[in-house]
Formats: structure tokens, sequence, C-alpha cells
């Protein structure tokens, strides 16, 4: 096949490939269809346009994108200088398959039909007779042409109006008799688009046409073409068109028209153009309506008398409350004068006669109004003031004539004693003082209510007299605090003057502060998460160590009186009120005013935040999540009856948890605080009816909150509120918490930043160790595996020269008594821990405590419940660690025992496993200096081979402990020139060229210990089994360069047979690297 076939069946496979149902392989295939263009055009556009005409029945698509690829290479082409790269003929089957795409579909399908278009544009910028000749049959007289036949023209007309203006006298003849037949809108924007293109064309050739001909083609010698089409432009069809597009080109077009008119056409038709053109701004300008405002009618004044008749001929008991909730919006109003005339009715109202008619039950009215009262005590306007004054007085006597049901008569000067006293400075200490009880609450709840920013100096009043009454009626309140607590921050949300809000959170801080064995229930019942309002609450009361103290000393109890997750089906999920305490303390550590802990509680804050880290590794967020407790108006409450009242919709939690009734009974341990708080106030309701009469809103966003997360937030903050930030939290990986499998890391940098952090000093160490060492106890495995994990590296920290040994020796000992735990995952970590112990020589105290650790570290060797070798892993590694710091009277009484425990782990599919057997065999031979070296000597040999086949073994880290462990072991041998070989080949991190090592290394071991060269082969044909196909072959290269150094006499003491079976049988291996190795190494076989 030739070039060009080859070129040409390339080309086809790929128009082929232009219908791929992937876009991506489209658009490749049409840059490569485009790019050979390119370099052969004609040969390509040809290629695409028979394929065009022969297959007259592809899809829409795919000839839609044949016609792009052909538009691209023209396009492409017209760019470039130089000879016109295509022929007539092409142009010519170009330009009528072109014209046949165009007007093949009965219907418009723009996506193919304007690919066609486009195409002939381009041809046109060739030849544009061509293809104005072809397009003409298609405009025939009298019939209106297809839509993209008359694009097609038009664009033509732009693209090259130098081509085109000699034909547009014919193109106006077909086109502008037809236009009153158009009816539709889209047709109408072509037709008008055409014409406007065709004044452009002409425009511009009369500005960059050839000179000679310019005159034939002059602007003016299109007069009358030109206003048919402004004839029909203007009716109210075209102009006035109800679509957008088509009225804007008309406007356009209209424009260029003008420019082929003679001067004395465009005079005559001004006045018709102007009145046309602002018909058409009209007809597009938006109009503005103002909407007009209702007015409000003036409310009358008329009002005293008949207030006081009325209350005097009905019941005023009953009449009372509805007079003053008629008052009360005018007491309120900002204009000084409605409320003047308000406290003046209110005024003489309360002075009247009719007020004895009052009941007891009206206490609850009369302490709304005190409230009412209080609040414009120092109104800028005399008359309130005045007003407010005597009607306090009377109040306060009144409340007291209906709580005792004594009435008592004073005369003139004792009522002008008593406005006096209320007047002065002691308003605020008076009035929360002589308060009936029943009065209290009606008054804090109106008191709250009416505060607001238009009212600053009244409302910070109210607020004095607020926390004055929480500081000394602490004890009537102690049941409504949830309430309370929840109006206020309810008001709280409502205000922005910051006098008020300060007003408010000192509120807030001294019923806190007052009722502080209450405090954590109440913000235990707000949903998470908390409001930037209640945060700002929280970090304010943060300041107070009292209240600090108490808030924590609750979070503990719950924390210890709950379990810390509830497990389904293999998984653990957080209980909902111990993440809840933890979301309060949380915010509760973030305030930047939060007192000074003090160093006692250091250690238990951190041991009870560690625990609920813990708790939390692996743990999802909880599934039952309890409703927040829905809040009432207590009894006596003015809005007791009102189901519409803001409080119902502040709840809050009681401090008992699901699982109370399943959790331990608490133990006679250290604990964490000193709880001040009532247990009483954490009993659960026992019957389904109370539970749903106390129901309020759901508290679901806490299943959105990841459990690790917030407990490791909670101590990253916690360890910032002692200064530790930059030696603990900078070096934690907390992420990492959030697995178990990575958890231990976290765990081991939390241990190190603790250890080195000037802060902490070792006093509270000791008492966190002492903590935690009770976790290790419970019954929690992942608590205590974390803490565990934890005393490891604790150990490890501890250098060897540390001033309180005893802090070590403790940790030791709970690791020794955690070896039994049923957890294989604890037992690793106490392991690991006893591995980084280090001996402290002369000390009586340690005394044999370097044997119960090395004991205790090989019963890990041969754990029943290691399946996995989980333990044997970490033992090895602890016992390479321990015994590196040794003497060797300590190591020998083990010696054997361990290296017998060993030797099978050089063989583990485990490579961890494998590299830590060879590390600890090699830290073996740094103790064996003395007595015991004649039998490690033996042990040395007998797993020689074992070590050399390793060292090509195909995990890295394996050969690399191999290497370490042969420089250790080289010594004991005694031989230098073996000493030397090891020392030159087997360096770390350098790769090793093991045929030539192990060539040198068998002749040693031939030439020095020809009593053990027929141990040795037997030893590399045992390993011709191996599961492992390296080792197959390592054993076959060893066991060829053993041979290849025997003289004749070493080999008639061989079992010839039995090794020429074995390496026969290794030669069919089904692995190919093993048998290549082995017929490498059978050569070397020859003197058999």
């Amino acid at each position: 096949m030739d070039s060009q076939n080859s070129v040409e069946a390339l080309t086809i496979a790929l128009i082929d490939a232009l219908s791929d149902k992937t876009d991506k392989v489209r658009d490749s295939v049409a840059k490569s269809i485009v790019d050979t263009g390119k370099k052969l055009p004609q040969l390509t556009v040809r290629l695409c346009t028979n394929y065009l005409d022969k297959h007259q029945k592809l899809p829409e698509t795919h000839r839609a994108a044949i016609l792009h690829v052909i538009e691209g290479i023209l396009g492409y082409q017209q760019q470039q200088e130089g000879e016109i790269p295509f022929d007539n003929d092409t142009f010519q089957l170009l330009t009528g398959v072109a014209i046949n795409e165009l007007i093949m579909p009965k219907e418009l399908v723009p996506l193919w039909q304007q690919a066609a278009s486009d195409v002939l544009v381009e041809i046109g910028k060739y030849e544009p007779d061509l293809v104005c000749e072809a397009l003409l049959p298609n405009m025939k007289a009298g019939q209106l042409p297809q839509f993209f036949v008359l694009q097609t023209v038009g664009s033509l007309a732009e693209a090259n109006p130098r081509g085109m203006v000699q034909h547009l006298r014919t193109m106006f003849s077909r086109i502008l008799p037809v236009m009153g037949m158009v009816k539709q809108e889209n047709y109408r924007w072509v037709y008008t688009a055409v014409i406007f293109k065709f004044c452009l064309a002409l425009i511009d050739f009369q500005a960059n046409g050839d000179e000679t001909i310019r005159t034939t083609f002059a602007p003016q010698q299109f007069e009358n073409d030109a206003f048919a089409a402004y004839e029909v432009f203007l009716t109210s069809a075209w102009i006035g068109s109800k679509e957008l597009k088509v009225r804007n080109i008309c406007v356009q077009a209209v424009g260029r028209l003008i420019y082929l008119f003679s001067a004395p056409k465009f005079t005559e038709q001004f006045p018709r153009l102007l009145q046309n053109v602002l018909g058409f701004y009209r007809k597009n300008v938006d109009h503005l309506y103002d909407l007009s405002t209702t007015q409000k009618d003036e409310i009358s004044t008329s009002l005293s008398a008949l207030i006081i008749e009325i209350l005097s001929l009905g019941d005023s008991h009953e009449t009372f409350p509805s007079l003053v909730n008629l008052l009360e919006p005018f007491c309120l109003s900002v204009q000084g004068n409605e409320r003047a005339r308000a406290f003046d009715i209110l005024s003489q109202l309360i002075q009247s006669d009719a007020m004895s008619k009052l009941k007891e039950q009206n206490l609850i009215d009369i302490g709304g109004v005190m409230a009412l009262c209080l609040m414009y005590l120092t109104d800028t306007e005399s008359t309130v003031e005045l007003a407010t004054n005597t009607s306090l007085t009377r109040l306060l006597r009144l409340q007291t004539q209906l709580a005792t049901g004594i009435i008592e008569n004073l005369n003139d000067e004792q009522i002008t004693n008593e406005q006096e006293k209320i007047a002065n400075d002691d308003t605020i200490q008076s009035l929360s003082g002589n308060l009936e009880p029943r009065c209290l609450v009606p008054f804090i709840e109106k008191a709250t209510e009416i505060v607001a920013d238009v009212r600053a100096v009244g409302s910070v009043v109210v607020c004095n007299v607020l926390c004055k009454i929480f500081d000394s009626r602490h004890g009537e309140l102690a049941d409504q605090i949830d309430y309370i607590f929840g109006i206020m921050l309810n008001k709280y949300n409502q205000i922005t003057n910051e006098d008020v809000l300060r007003a408010l959170r000192a509120a807030f801080k001294q019923l806190s502060l007052s009722c502080s064995t209450r405090v954590f229930s109440t913000l235990m019942n707000f949903g998470v998460p908390f409001t930037k309002n209640l945060v700002t609450i929280i970090h304010d009361l943060a300041d107070n160590r009292p209240l600090t103290e108490a808030v924590l000393a609750q979070i503990m109890e719950c924390w210890s009186r709950s379990l810390p997750y509830e497990e389904k089906d293999s998984q653990r999920y957080a209980t909902a009120q111990p993440l809840m305490a933890l979301y309060l303390l949380n915010e509760w550590f973030q305030s930047e005013r939060i007192c000074d802990l003090g160093e006692y509680a250091f250690p238990r804050l951190f041991t009870a935040l560690f625990i609920r880290m813990a708790s939390h590794v692996d743990t999802l967020p909880p599934q039952n999540v309890p409703p927040l407790r829905r809040i009432t108006p207590p009894t006596g409450s003015s809005r007791r009856d009102s189901t519409a009242s803001n409080a119902s919709n502040v709840t809050t939690a009681s401090t008992s948890t699901t699982n109370t009734s399943s959790a331990k009974k608490p133990s006679s341990r250290m604990g964490l605080f000193d709880s001040k708080s009532s247990r009483s106030s954490t009993k659960v309701s026992s019957t389904t009816e109370q539970q749903q009469t106390n129901a309020g809103p759901s508290n679901n966003e806490l299943k959105k909150i990841e459990p690790w997360r917030l407990s490791n937030d909670c101590m990253m903050h916690f360890l910032k509120v002692y200064n530790c930030q930059s030696d603990v939290n900078n070096t934690v990986p907390w992420d990492k918490m959030a697995k178990f499998d990575t958890a231990d890391s976290a765990l081991e940098a939390l241990a190190q930043g603790l250890s080195h952090c000037s802060h902490v000093t070792q006093k509270q160490l000791n008492t966190i160790i002492e903590l935690l060492g009770q976790v290790l106890e419970g019954p929690y495995d992942t608590q205590r595996i974390c803490v565990s994990a934890f005393f490891a590296e604790f150990i490890r920290c501890n250098p060897d020269d540390s001033e309180d040994q005893r802090f070590v020796r403790e940790l030791i000992r709970y690791l020794l008594g955690r070896l039994v735990d049923h957890n294989i995952y604890v037992r690793k970590f106490c392991l690991r821990g006893l591995g980084w112990w280090r001996p402290v020589r002369d000390s009586q105290e340690d005394k044999g405590l370097p044997t119960t650790i090395l004991a205790s570290l090989i019963s890990g060797l041969d754990d029943r419940e290691d399946k996995n070798d989980l333990l044997t892993l970490e033992a090895m590694c602890s016992l390479s660690n321990v015994i590196a710091v040794m003497n060797e009277d300590e190591v020998r009484p083990i010696l054997m025992n361990v290296l017998l425990r060993i030797r099978p782990c050089f063989e583990k599919e485990e490579a961890k496993v494998r590299s830590a057997a060879f590390t600890l065999f090699g830290k073996m031979a740094s103790v064996c200096e003395g007595f015991s070296r004649e039998a490690f000597v033996e042990q040395i040999f007998s797993s020689l081979v074992t070590l050399t086949l390793h060292l090509n073994d195909p995990v890295e880290s394996v050969r690399e402990s191999c290497k370490t462990c042969f420089q250790s072991i080289a010594p004991l041998l005694d031989q230098p020139v073996l000493m030397e070989l090891i020392k030159d080949n087997l360096q770390p991190k350098i790769s090793l060229q093991y045929a030539e090592f192990i060539s040198d290394f068998c002749k040693i071991l031939v030439e020095q210990y020809p009593y053990k060269v027929n141990f040795f082969i037997m030893n590399s044909i045992i390993f011709f089994k191996n599961p492992v196909p390296e080792l197959r072959a390592n054993a076959a290269t060893v066991a060829g360069y053993l041979i290849f150094n025997l003289t004749e006499d070493q080999i008639n003491g061989l079992s010839k047979e039995h090794i020429l079976n074995a390496i026969i049988v290794l030669l069919k291996d089904p692995n190919s690297d093993v048998r290549c190795r082995v017929a490498e190494a059978m050569h070397f076989m020859y003197k058999f």
C-alpha cells in the first residue's frame, strides 16, 4: 500500500470515528483530521466531501461534525499566504455537497445546517461567485427562501463584502418582494439581519473597494432597494415586534439603510424617522410608580375618669389586668407626651379606691406593673418620673396588703415619706428586697420583656435591679433558673446597645453565680450549635472561678455517671449527654477571660479529657439524641396560661443521661472534682407520660458533630488555657485520633509534648499517671488501649537521669499489671512500654526489675491468642531495645529461651516480623561476649543459611535488618576475612550484588568451616520448598556456590542423590525466575 492510500485509509477511519459517543474522543478525532488537512488540504477535504456524498443516511450529528472539520481546514488555509491549495473541481464538488446539506432537512436543524452554512461562507471567501450562483436557485422569485439560505447570504456579505457587492442587486430583487409575506419572528430577524449586512457590505466597498468601479456600486445606486426595505422595517410588525431581538436589529438596519439615501430623500424622511425612533424609545422604558402609604389615626388620650369608673363598676380583680394591658403600649411609647399621659392615667388608676377591691391573685399583675414603673423611674419627662414614683409607692404597699390581708391606712405625711424613699438612691435595694414572693417572677418577666435599645437608660436600671434580685432572692428562684435564663437570652438576642448588653451580661452572671449548681443543667438544654450570643455569655461566665469550678464538677459528674458510648452492630456511637457536656466545656475553655483554674485542676481535667478522646476513637456521632426538656412558665408566672410565650421555645435538658441506670456505681478512687450539685437533680423521669410532657424541641444537630474532633478541640483549648499550646498543640497530629489504626501516633506525640512542657510539673504528671492508672482497671477497651499507649510513650520520653525515677517505676508497674488484659492491643502497648525501660544501676528499688521485664517480654513471644503476630512483633522490638542496655549476666539466663522462640519468626509471612526477628538476633550478639558467647555462636551457625538467604529478601526492610544483623554477629565468628567481606558489602541502604557476595561468602565458609559445609548445603536444600519464590531462588544460588567450592573428598561426603533430586525438582518450579536461577546454579555442579 503506497503512502497516499495509507493516508486515505487513516483519514476515512478517523472520519468514521467522528460518530463516537464520547465528546472527548470526537474532539480528538476532529483535531487529528484538521491537522492532516493542514498538510494535505485538498486530499482531506475531498475525502470528507466524498464521504458525505456517499453516505446520505448518516446521523445529523455525524454530518455536522464532518462539516465542522471541513470548515476548520478551509479557515486555516484562508489565513495562509501563497497559492490556493484547492482546485476548481474541489470547490465545485464541495459547494454542491454543502448546498445539499443546507437544504436537505425538511425542518430546521440548526446544528447541522449552521455547519453547512459555515462551510459555504468559507468557500465564498475564495469563490464568492460560485457560492452565490449555487444559492440563487434556492431563492426563487415570489417564494420565501429557507432560513439558513438567507443567513448564509448575509454571512457571506459580511465575510467577503468586496466579492459580494456585484451580486447584491440580484439578491435584493429576490428578497425584497417577499418581505411582506414574512409572519414568523425568527424569519423577520434573519431578513433584517441580511439587509443590514448588505448595507454594511456596500458601505465597506465604498470605503475600501476598487476606485474604478466604486461609482457602479455607489450606495445611492441602491436607494430604491433601501427605501423599500425601510418602508417594511418601519411598520409595527417589524420595528414594533414583540421580540426584543427583532426590534433591535430593525433599529440597526434602519440606521444603515439611510446611508444609501440621497440627501433629498434623507431630508424628506427625517421627521418620520425621528417620530419612529422616539416611539421605539418609549416602548422600551420601564415606568416606576410611587406607592402611597396608609396613615394611622390619632389615638385618644379623654380616658382616666372612664377607666376608673369602669374599674369601680366591675370586678376590679378581673378588670385591672385588662386595663393595664391597654395602657402598656402607650407607657412604652417613644413619644414623651404619650408616655406622660399613659402614666398619669396609670397613676390615677393605682391611687384610686377601686384598687382596694383587688385580690391576692392580682399579685402577678402588680409585679409586672412595678417593672413597668421602674423602667421610667428616671424618665426625662418630669410628669412620668413623678407618676412612676407615686405608683411604685402605692404598689409596694398594695402588694403587702394583698399578701398579708392587713390594710394599712397612711396619712399624707407618711405617703410623702414613702415616695421620697422610693425616689432616693436606695430604690434598687428597697425594691429587690421588698417584692412579695408572688410578685417576683412576674416582675422579672415584665422587666426582661420591656428592656430595649430605645429605653437604654431605664433598661440599665432594670438590669441592675435584676442583679440585686438574683443576688438577694436567689433561694426563691432556684427552680426557675432555666426559665429565667431562657427569656433573658431571648431578649439579649434582640439588643444591640452596648450599655444594655453589658447590663444584661451582668444580670446573667449574677443569676449564674447565685444559682451555680443549676448553671450546668441550664446550659446543657440549649441545642447545638450554640448561638453567638450564648457563646458570648458563656465566655463572660468563665472568668469566675467558683462558677467555673461548679460547672466543671457537674460536667465531670455527668461523664462519670454515663456510658461513654453505645455499641451496636460492632460500631460505637457516642452517648448524647456526655457529648453535649463536652461541647459546653469546649466553649467554656475558649473564653479569653477564663479564670485561673490552678495547678490542682490540671491533672484532673487532662485525665477527664484524655478519657473523652480515648472513648471517641473510631466512634460515630450519637444515634439517639433525646429531645431538649421543654421549659414552661412556672407557677405564679404572668405567662402561665400562654402557649405563645417566647420562653416556651427555650428548653433545658436534664443532667441525667440515657445510660445512668446501667452506669457503674461510683468507686472510692480519687475524684476528678468534688461535685457540689445535688444528686437529686439528675434523677430520670420514671414514667413515659412525664417524659412526653417534658419533651421539647429536638437536638438532632448533635448527630452531626464528630466526637473525635470535638474531644480533640476541647483538649487543645484546655492545653491553651494552661499555656501548653507551643509544646503540645503544635506537635500533635490531632487528626490521627479519628481512627484506631493511627491514634497511637497522636498519643505518642501528646505524651512527648506533655513530658517536655515547661508549664507542667512532675507532681502534676504523677497525678495524671495515678488517675489514668485507674482507667486501666476499667471496663472500656478503647480507654485502656489509649492509656497503655500513652504510658508506653511516657516511659520512652523519660531520660535515664530523671530526678524522679518513681514516675517510671509507677508506669512500669501499671503496664506489668495489664499484661494479662483480655484485649490484645492493651497487651501490645504494655509490651511496647516495657521495651522503653532503662535500668538505673546501683538502685535497690530496681533490683530484680530487669528479670521481671525480660520474662514479661518473652511471654509475649508465644501468646496463644496472637494469631497475627501482633504481640510477637512488639515483644521482639521491645526485647531489642531492652537487651541493648543490659549486661551479659542479666541476659544469659534467658538467652536460649529467646533464641528458640525467635527462630520460627525468620520465616513469618509478615515482613515486619521477619525484620524484627533478625534485628533482635543481632542485638543479642552485643551482650554475648563472655560465658554466653559459645552458646550464641552455635546459634549463629544454625541460622547462618537463613540469614544469608534473607539478605536478598523480597522486602527491603528485611534485607536491611539482615545486613545489620550480620554486622553484629560477624565479630563473634572471629574470622577477619569474613568480617572484612561483611563490612565492605553489607552497608545500610547500599544495594547488594547478591550473586557476587554469595560467591565470596561461600568460598570463605568452605575454607574456614569445612566440617559445617554439609550442614549448610542441607539447610539450603530445605528452602527449596519455601513458599517464597525469591528464597527458593536464593537457596539454589547458595547451594550451587557452596558445592562449587568443595574438594573432591568433601563432595564424596555429601548425599549426592538427595541433592541432585532436589535440584531437578526445583528446575521445574512454576516461577520462571526460580528456574533461571536453578539453571545458573547447576553449572557449578559439574564436579558431581
